[in-house]
């Protein structure tokens, strides 16, 4: 599991990392002026199957992305529980619709990534030791 604290940040470790990466978590809004969207529509452009969960402590309605968000599957709104954050994780690792983007245009092409679960979340704040540990537990 990778973790970053904005959009531009998570690029990076996306840049950095040569491990794939299947699962996005993602919060809609975020500082350093990249929405969880944003952040989205970029990777999606280098892997077209990555799946992306998002989270926010607005409404689908207010976020204006109610066609893309749909909560249990590929939404969790905030605050939400270990659990219902690992059932998401799980119905979207075994197929639920969890590519609810249209990907940008390919900035440059991806170099290949080995085959394999990555899941990178993003989020403002860092994780606490506690459920980060138990979430490495279930998913490695």
């Amino acid at each position: 599991m990778l973790s970053a604290a904005n959009g531009p940040e998570a690029i990076a470790v996306w840049e950095k990392n040569p491990a794939p990466i299947d699962l996005l978590l993602t919060d809609m809004v975020m500082p350093s002026g990249m929405s969880g969207g944003e952040l989205a529509k970029e990777l999606v452009a280098r892997n077209p199957k990555l799946k992306i969960i998002y989270t926010s402590g607005y409404s689908p309605e207010i976020l204006k992305q109610d066609s893309l968000l749909l909560q249990g599957i590929n939404f969790l709104p905030k605050p939400y529980d270990l659990p219902s954050l690992l059932k998401a994780i799980r119905l979207c690792l075994d197929g639920a619709n969890c590519r609810n983007t249209k990907s940008a245009p390919a900035r440059r092409k991806p170099p290949p990534r080995p085959s394999g679960t990555g899941i990178l979340p993003v989020r403002r704040k860092k994780p606490q030791a506690k459920p980060a540990a138990e979430f490495s537990k279930t998913f490695g």
